[in-house]
């Protein structure tokens, strides 16, 4: 029902977020009018307060309809306005001041700057100025400034609204708190993601590659551990790019990528090195069992039809070094020339074939 609702209003998850924020701080408006409204009606029967209540109510509706139409500047002024106004009319001229309805003003500076765009000049003025009149205002109440009151509460009517006003205003600014935490975590991870993959194959890229490179060097000269790293490169890719274009050396790379995948374990790391070039790191493995697994990626890229725009089938071999770690490297970067090297031979050596780089030492030798 929630979703439909969503649906409804134009409530998307993949808005801006500071779109986000202004549906669920315009709902949470909306219910909180709807609460009072029920409370002036049923509860304490105080006629003055409905007018301004239901239109409100009526006003938060109308932002829905606003946002759902895209118009989000208008929107954002009139989540604000309506809020003020609302606000000082209930604490200037319907309710006395000890029942505190003045604490709503602190929930108008955190919504401003959540909804509105510090970097935009217009909305900039916005954020300072609803904010300056919010503080102006609670100021003006706490000095006691008054139109005479419609209602006289009793001591049990003070309680209930003190403690609803308190309880809200801190609900209400923990609620856009941390809506915002939760957001800017989801963009960092965003960001982060995007400055450790490859925007191709999605996969990592070749400098965080070197950092996890690094934590898996350490990990196992404090442990005693072994891993392995295999260096892959497609064979004659230049003449495929030369032959079919670069659209389809994408596909292929993207295609390259899944089957890789697909030949390993979900905690072994992938990434695209550079180019053609691939890496792989296998954690807690040896030499031998890392050969075989370089054997398989190499077979299975070897009978593989990768596909083109044009649908033809085409085939791909690559060539592969496989390194392990040993103690007598003093950094990943001693196993990356390595296992580079051990790739360079594995490309003299007629390509399509896997070379580890303690043969490919041998051979200098």
């Amino acid at each position: 029902m929630l979703n439909k609702f969503s649906t409804w209003i134009g409530y998307d998850s993949k808005m801006h977020y500071r779109s986000r924020i202004a549906y669920i701080i315009n709902g949470c408006s909306m219910l909180l009018a709807a609460l009072f409204l029920l409370f002036y009606v049923f509860l304490i029967k105080f006629s003055p307060a409905i007018p301004g209540t239901m239109i409100y109510l009526f006003s938060t509706i109308f932002v829905f309809y606003l946002l759902k139409k895209k118009h989000f500047k208008l929107a954002n002024f009139l989540i604000v306005f309506g809020f003020l106004m609302q606000e000082t009319s209930i604490v200037f001229v319907l309710f006395p001041h000890e029942i505190h309805f003045n604490l709503y003003y602190f929930i108008v500076a955190p919504i401003t700057f959540f909804i509105y765009d510090i970097e935009d000049p217009i909305e900039r003025i916005g954020i300072y100025f609803f904010t300056g009149v919010a503080v102006l205002l609670f100021l003006v109440s706490e000095m006691g400034v008054y139109s005479p009151y419609a209602y006289q509460p009793t001591s049990e009517i003070v309680k209930l609204f003190k403690g609803i006003s308190v309880f809200t205003s801190i609900l209400s600014i923990t609620i856009v708190f941390h809506i915002f935490t939760k957001e800017l975590s989801k963009v960092h991870k965003e960001l982060s993601q995007m400055a450790n993959t490859d925007s191709l194959t999605r996969i990592y890229n070749r400098r965080f590659l070197f950092d996890l490179g690094d934590s898996q060097f350490h990990l196992a000269n404090k442990y005693n551990r072994s891993f392995v790293m295999i260096l892959l490169d497609i064979d004659y890719f230049k003449k495929i790019n030369d032959t079919y274009g670069h659209p389809v050396g994408d596909s292929i790379l993207v295609q390259l990528t899944d089957l890789i995948r697909s030949q390993i374990r979900k905690g072994d790391i992938l990434s695209r090195y550079g180019g053609e070039e691939f890496a792989v790191l296998l954690k807690n493995t040896e030499l031998e069992d890392g050969v075989h697994i370089a054997e398989k990626i190499r077979n299975s890229i070897e009978h593989h039809e990768f596909t083109t725009s044009s649908n033809e089938p085409l085939r791909v071999t690559i060539s592969a070094g496989v390194v392990e770690y040993a103690n007598d490297y003093s950094s990943f970067g001693e196993m990356v020339h390595d296992v580079d090297t051990a790739l360079y031979e594995a490309k003299n050596s007629g390509r399509n074939c896997i070379v580890p780089a303690k043969d490919a030492k041998a051979l200098a030798k």
